[in-house]
């Protein structure tokens, strides 16, 4: 096989799924692989070893991050964390200055419920806001053509093209489990192209590795919103590291229990989503 043939992944937690993909495609591949976090907090076991790697695939962001400059070790390639908002538009992160603050699914709030809260509405009535008009208020039901340009187009800012992949992810199925972690047939597919935008022959056997996302938490595509893009929805919210799910009014009451922790002044949603959070905000 030509090219580098020992890689190391640093990404979000597709790195698993994309490190097995890529082992399945190219056996003569060797890959180790390590999420972001857990790389920022075990980096004094990982700097002697960086100039050992033939190159190291990492997201855009993350090529100079706070530890290391991966460039300065090692040959790089880049990929964009896989994020597609449009089956999961109420999803987003809540912070506390720099802390992202973690709730019953972890790492996973609802946009209404914290703007619930941060409006002072009280937790019997947050039941009712879920529903299709404040959805359509939210903007909830207008997100997967910008959701399909935003994803299309960061891949095609490092060399690669997957819309056909997009096309027939979307007929076949639901393909996230949340907005940033996807169906390990994605994952596989983009690994494939990842492999072919490297000129490494690969072959593709019809097999996938296990979906290990699949015990993190997954928030549900909502009946309403699931009726919109013509799949199956739910109001069951599968909790991270258990194969359990709660209900909705189970998922708000513990959100509430969590967030009352805290001045309503004092949280805010990530960046990226704020937008969107203020538009929720607003329709309040």
């Amino acid at each position: 096989m030509a090219g580098p043939r020992n890689w190391l992944i640093v990404f979000n937690c597709t790195n698993i799924g994309l490190a097995n993909s890529l082992k399945l495609l190219a056996p003569d591949i060797e890959v180790e692989s390590i999420d972001f976090g857990r790389f920022r907090k075990d980096f004094s076991s990982w700097r002697r070893r960086l100039e050992t790697f033939d190159l190291i695939l990492t997201a855009p962001h993350f090529v100079k991050n706070d530890c290391v400059d991966f460039s300065a070790c090692a040959p790089v390639r880049t990929l964009p964390v896989p994020y597609f908002d449009a089956y999961h538009p109420d999803l987003c992160y809540v912070s506390r200055g720099k802390d992202i603050l973690k709730g019953p699914l972890g790492d996973y709030h609802s946009k209404i419920v914290t703007a619930a809260y941060k409006s002072g509405v009280k937790r019997s009535s947050v039941r009712s806001l879920f529903r299709a008009p404040h959805y359509e208020a939210f903007g909830y039901f207008d997100r997967w053509t910008p959701a399909r340009q935003s994803l299309l187009d960061g891949f095609s800012g490092v060399g690669i093209d997957l819309q056909p992949d997009f096309r027939r992810w979307s007929l076949q199925k639901q393909f996230m489990h949340s907005v940033n972690h996807p169906a390990i047939e994605v994952v596989y597919d983009i690994a494939s192209a990842l492999l072919a935008r490297e000129g490494i022959a690969h072959r593709r056997a019809g097999i996938v590795p296990h979906d290990n996302l699949m015990n993190g938490p997954i928030y549900p595509v909502f009946d309403e919103i699931a009726e919109h893009l013509s799949i199956a929805g739910s109001y069951l919210f599968k909790l991270p590291a258990q194969y359990r799910c709660i209900d909705l009014p189970t998922f708000i009451d513990g959100s509430y229990d969590f967030l009352e922790r805290y001045d309503p002044a004092d949280i805010d949603v990530h960046t990226a989503q704020q937008a969107s959070f203020q538009r929720v905000m607003a329709a309040l």
